[in-house]
């Protein structure tokens, strides 16, 4: 008999506390929370082993995702990140400090600067990309999934997305695309 997992666990216990909430969803969002947990643990492991704090990587990663020349404002990091001023800088600060980027002046306003990875940087995205494909791989094996049943999971998952964005203003959500960040954008 397969021993049940603590997300099961979280989800049977509410059921057996609030039995009135068992239809509201309550324990998808559960298993989904407790699912970022686990990946949110085995990417602070990952950037650990890269000597960065998880927030670093994945800001190093929307640096990534950019494109050439991988730059970003210091107001695009702190929309995508959802980030006070002050924290932007702080963090900005301690990946230049790392040697994972530089400050270059902002060819579009004298009066600011771009965050820009350099190869070392790039070195530690890519490693730690990599990283992540290869547990993400594991995990899907792991899982038995065919294509097919993983399309519709993806599917679906993108389904329960949309309703979680109906709720979350876009001005409050961490993930909404604010400010110009888009995939691809290359202000």
């Amino acid at each position: 008999m397969r021993e049940m997992t603590f997300p099961e666990m979280i989800v049977i216990d509410w059921e057996r506390e609030r039995p009135d909430l068992k239809d509201s969803g309550i324990h998808v969002t559960f298993r989904l929370y407790a699912l970022v947990m686990e990946i949110g643990y085995q990417f602070a492991e990952i950037a650990s082993q890269e000597g960065v704090q998880l927030e670093d990587m994945l800001q190093l990663f929307a640096l990534r995702r950019r494109g050439d020349p991988y730059c970003l404002r210091p107001t695009e990091v702190r929309s995508m990140l959802s980030l006070t001023s002050g924290a932007a800088t702080y963090r900005i600060e301690r990946l230049v400090k790392q040697g994972l980027c530089e400050r270059k002046p902002d060819p579009s306003d004298r009066r600011s600067y771009v965050l820009r990875v350099v190869p070392k940087g790039m070195n530690v995205i890519d490693r730690t990309v990599e990283a992540v494909a290869v547990a993400s791989s594991k995990v899907l094996t792991a899982s038995g999934l065919t294509a097919t049943q993983l399309a519709t999971f993806l599917e679906y998952l993108t389904c329960i997305e949309a309703g979680w964005e109906t709720i979350i203003p876009a001005s409050e959500n961490p993930l909404a695309r604010r400010g110009g960040v888009t995939s691809g954008s290359k202000k």
